[in-house]
């Protein structure tokens, strides 16, 4: 596991270098892109969770028409059967064309949105890149591109917006979750309605309401959905209140407290609190059923590591926050390590 201490020290030391150095920041993050996307790219099997989930997956795609015969996702045949046609049977290659993409396009959106480029890179890394680039592939690549969309809801640009909300369906179903994000208010964000909806949705979540009984033939719009339905009596409960979500919350509230000033450090800030406090009502709402709820949660949680590089400019001393900050991160790389287990032990593939 050493291996992942030495990147996340890399990635301070990248911070602290392109803080120091002005105009190497774009070089920074292109190194540390390049350096995910080897890393990932080359893993071997056994690294994550899904590795061979994967394996067994692209060997089971051979024809374009088994989009229609399984529950695949377009990209997934796409590319699987393509490169079979091509005469190239490599896992490797696969992988790494889901890394470039997920990566990449995932260190874009970071480049765009945060004001810490470099810092919140530390914090992608410790979950998120573990999670999605090293693990859930096809759900890293759409909610990169998905984060890219923000500035469509910003700006308004529907066309654009559905386009990518579109692309990402490609990759991953799950994606179009993204779609009622388009509607709102990305200048302001009242406080109290927040607040009053994050506690209803708790309460929610103690009473114990499957969604899936409030609305019985919800199951019936898709096979995912009743994937997730069949699949819940296969999982623990989910923890509502584990470490990573306390901080998250906190996260929330600080930012919420200091909401009126946020659109002055980013004009994209309050998009991206709204996101990260549906991560939390979806994961409460829909805590009965867990695999659609860390699935819906997961997908707006990804601006959690865009919105902590709020906090150095609002609470000071800026060094401090920076610091305090990076000591949560390594606790929370340990944590993802050994106990949530997102990764094992690194070897190539």
């Amino acid at each position: 596991m050493v291996i992942y201490y030495l990147i996340f020290l890399l990635l301070i030391i990248f911070f602290i270098y392109g803080e120091s150095q002005s105009g190497l920041e774009n070089l920074l993050l292109f190194l540390g892109a390049t350096i995910f996307t080897i890393f990932a790219g080359i893993k071997d099997l056994n690294v994550s969770h899904d590795g061979m989930n994967y394996a067994y997956m692209f060997d089971g795609v051979n024809f374009y028409s088994d989009y229609f015969n399984n529950s695949y996702d377009v990209m997934t045949v796409l590319i699987a059967v393509t490169l079979k046609y091509l005469n190239i049977y490599s896992y490797l290659l696969i992988f790494i064309i889901y890394a470039i993409l997920g990566v990449f396009l995932k260190i874009k959106a970071i480049s765009k949105y945060s004001v810490l480029p470099l810092f919140s890179c530390i914090f992608y890394f410790i979950h998120f890149y573990l999670l999605h680039e090293m693990t859930q592939i096809r759900v890293g690549v759409a909610t990169a591109i998905l984060l890219l969309s923000v500035s469509d809801i910003y700006d308004k640009n529907l066309l654009k917006f559905l386009f990518k909300v579109l692309l990402a369906f490609l990759f991953h179903s799950s994606a179009l979750v993204f779609i009622p994000l388009y509607f709102i208010n990305t200048k302001k964000i009242n406080v109290w309605l927040y607040l009053t909806g994050l506690i209803f949705a708790i309460i929610f979540s103690f009473i114990g309401i499957n969604i899936f009984y409030i609305i019985p033939n919800l199951s019936s719009i898709s096979n995912k959905l009743f994937i997730y339905q069949a699949l819940q009596n296969t999982m623990q409960e989910v923890n509502l209140f584990n470490v990573n979500n306390i901080f998250y919350i906190l996260l929330f509230l600080i930012l919420l407290f200091f909401s009126n000033t946020l659109l002055e450090i980013n004009k994209y800030s309050i998009i991206m609190l709204k996101m990260l406090y549906f991560s939390f009502i979806s994961l409460f709402v829909l805590s009965k059923i867990p695999v659609l709820a860390w699935r819906i949660s997961e997908i707006f949680m990804v601006s959690s590591f865009i919105v902590i590089s709020y906090i150095p400019f609002l609470i000071k001393p800026k060094w401090f926050s920076i610091a305090m900050l990076i000591l949560i991160a390594s606790l929370f790389l340990t944590l993802n390590l050994f106990r949530q287990h997102l990764v094992y032990q690194y070897h190539i593939l």
